[in-house]
């Protein structure tokens, strides 16, 4: 493992092969592990995700803001990233709309994991380019499955869901 500036990863062996695919029971890309990008400020929730990750089989890079994170994602080159929405410094929305501007990085799958449950900040974030959404507190399990999930989706598949998740979050909570 190598420590720098607050972000902790495991560096992996040169792959240019990145098609997706599952084996031996966890989601898998050719024969090697899932690399999960997490970009989270609390110490205790990313710690959480670097062992429920871990413990799965996959791979992680955490980095504790998002200067570190947008760094890690040249560095590590995730498979999928998730992303906290509230950070000191450069928010989450500005993360993702720079990967969503780059084409070296738009169609790696964001999960954006934030405090903030209001339709509002959904549907911005699914504006923004977001794959999923997961409100905190969460349950580490339904994370995995959440990441594992949008690792078999195409882009296409994708840009599909957010049109849906935007209609949904818009639509009022209850009816007369």
């Amino acid at each position: 493992m190598f420590f720098r500036h607050g972000v902790q990863w495991a560096p992996d062996p040169a792959d240019e092969n990145r098609d997706r695919s599952v084996g031996g029971g966890h989601v898998q890309t050719r024969g090697r592990q899932v690399r999960i990008l997490v970009i989270e400020d609390d110490d205790d929730i990313r710690s959480v995700c670097e062992r429920v990750f871990t413990w799965a089989g996959h791979q992680v890079a955490s980095a504790l803001d998002a200067t570190y994170g947008l760094a890690l994602v040249d560095a590590f080159a995730p498979d999928v990233i998730a992303l906290d929405l509230m950070m000191p410094g450069i928010d989450g929305l500005t993360v993702l709309a720079e990967l969503r501007g780059s084409a070296a990085t738009e169609d790696i799958p964001v999960v954006i994991v934030s405090a903030r449950t209001l339709s509002a900040d959904r549907v911005r974030a699914f504006e923004a380019g977001a794959d999923e959404y997961v409100s905190k507190p969460f349950d580490p399990d339904e994370l995995l499955q959440v990441l594992e999930r949008v690792l078999h989706e195409s882009p296409e598949e994708r840009a599909a869901g957010r049109r849906v998740k935007i209609a949904q979050s818009a639509l009022p909570s209850s009816l007369p």
